[in-house]
């Protein structure tokens, strides 16, 4: 893998990195709204499907990672 190419692997890994935090995060906040809220079930099935679409995409990135040619032979 050239050294371009790991940077660019190392970018995509950050960002994964910081939608994890940001998806941690707003789990965090529903967690604490009250059950009887009225908006307490849209944020909860939201909270879900973004954790569910960010577990897809961690076990899909090493292997798209590892399709990165290696430019040095």
């Amino acid at each position: 893998m050239a050294n371009s190419d790991v940077i660019k692997a190392k970018a995509s890994f950050d960002a994964l990195q910081s939608m994890t935090d940001t998806v941690r995060a707003f789990s965090d906040l529903v967690d604490v709204i009250p059950r009887d809220d009225s908006l307490s079930s849209l944020l909860r099935i939201l909270s879900e499907r973004l954790e569910g679409d960010l577990l897809s995409l961690r076990r899909e990135l090493p292997g798209l990672w590892a399709q990165i040619p290696d430019s040095d032979s």
